[in-house]
C-alpha cells in the first residue's frame, strides 16, 4: 500500500498537468499553475484505496504466483510512451485528456487480463467499488454542499459532453470505473501476485 501511494503521488501532477489544460481547473490552496499540491495527496490517497478495496472487501492477501519480467518491463515502457500519447493527443488532435486517459485503463485492463483471465471478476468488481466510493464523497459534495462546483471549474461545461448525474459530470465516472478496471489489478501482475482468501 506504501509503494502504490507513493506511485500515485508522484503520477498524479503528471496527469493533471493535462486535466488542467482541458478538462478542469480546481481551486487550489498552494497554487503552482499546472501542479497543485493537493494533487500529491489526492493522487496518493486514490490509487491506494483503489488498489486495495477488493482485497479489502473480501478479506484476501497477496501471495507469489508467476512473474513474467520480460512483459513487466514492456509494461513499464508502455506506461512511460503513454506519457508522450496524451501529449500528441491533447496537443495536436485536440482530443480531450480525461478520454484518452480513460481509455488508456481500458487498453492496460485488456493487456493485464489477457494474460491474467483469472483477475477478471476482481478488475470488474474494483471498478464498481471505485465507482461506489466516488459516489460516497462526490453526492454530499456536489450535489448538495457545492451543486455549482462543476459550472464553475468543469472545462467541459456547456459542451456535447457536460452531462451529468446527481450533479457529477459522467466523464468523471467515465474515469473513476476505467481507473479501477486497471489499478485494482495493476500491483497484483507486474509483481506476480495473486489474491487468495486468508
Amino acid at each position: 500500500m506504501i509503494r502504490t501511494s507513493i506511485a500515485g503521488g508522484i503520477i498524479a501532477p503528471f496527469t493533471d498537468y493535462f486535466h488542467f489544460r482541458d478538462y478542469w481547473i480546481p481551486p487550489s490552496i498552494i497554487d503552482l499553475e499546472y501542479a497543485y499540491f493537493e494533487d500529491v495527496l489526492m493522487g496518493a490517497l486514490i490509487i491506494s484505496v483503489v488498489s486495495t478495496i477488493y482485497e479489502t472487501v473480501f478479506k484476501l492477501k497477496l501471495i507469489p504466483y508467476r512473474k513474467e519480467k520480460k512483459l513487466q518491463h514492456t509494461f513499464y515502457v508502455m506506461f512511460v510512451v503513454s506519457f508522450v500519447v496524451v501529449y500528441v493527443l491533447t496537443g495536436v488532435l485536440k482530443i480531450n485528456s480525461i478520454f484518452i486517459y480513460s481509455s488508456i485503463y481500458i487498453l492496460y485492463a485488456f493487456i493485464m487480463l489477457y494474460f491474467r483471465r483469472d483477475m477478471l471478476r476482481e478488475s470488474l468488481v474494483t471498478a464498481l467499488l471505485s465507482w461506489c466510493i466516488q459516489l460516497v464523497f462526490y453526492i454530499p459534495l456536489f450535489t448538495f454542499y457545492s451543486p455549482t462546483y462543476w459550472r464553475k471549474y468543469y472545462l467541459l461545461a456547456n459542451t456535447k459532453y457536460d452531462i451529468t448525474f446527481l450533479n457529477i459530470p459522467l466523464t468523471e465516472m467515465l474515469y473513476f470505473i476505467t481507473m479501477g478496471l486497471t489499478i485494482g489489478i495493476f500491483y497484483e501482475f507486474v509483481s506476480g501476485k495473486k489474491r487468495v482468501s486468508f
